[in-house]
């Protein structure tokens, strides 16, 4: 995201074990991936980004969502301030969207 703000996604892979087998549910964790990416703030003029993030998961249990939305939102907020402390202050960066997508597998 340093290096290439305006093309590249940060991946985050996010296993059980060193080792996973992804056949295997004990080893195959509901939140997959997540793909964190810069974006312009559009309601903004000057050049504020936005930290945006998509997380790829399975289907999961009801009280296990509210801890990632929190792992996530974490995650997302210690990012953005690395990335400020990096950037120039005329790219200041702001914790932006977050999107969920689920899939059964």
């Amino acid at each position: 995201l340093y290096n290439f703000p305006e093309s590249k996604r940060a991946v985050l892979t996010i296993p059980n074990n060193p080792t996973p087998d992804h056949t295997s549910d004990d080893d195959a964790k509901c939140m997959r991936e997540i793909h964190f990416y810069l974006d312009n703030d559009s309601s903004n003029t000057t050049t504020l980004r936005c930290l945006n993030a998509t997380v790829w998961m399975r289907a999961q249990a009801a009280e296990i969502f509210p801890k990632n939305i929190h792992f996530v939102g974490s995650l997302m907020t210690r990012i953005a301030e690395q990335l400020m402390e990096k950037l120039a202050e005329e790219n200041s960066v702001k914790v932006g969207k977050l999107f969920y997508l689920a899939t059964a597998l």
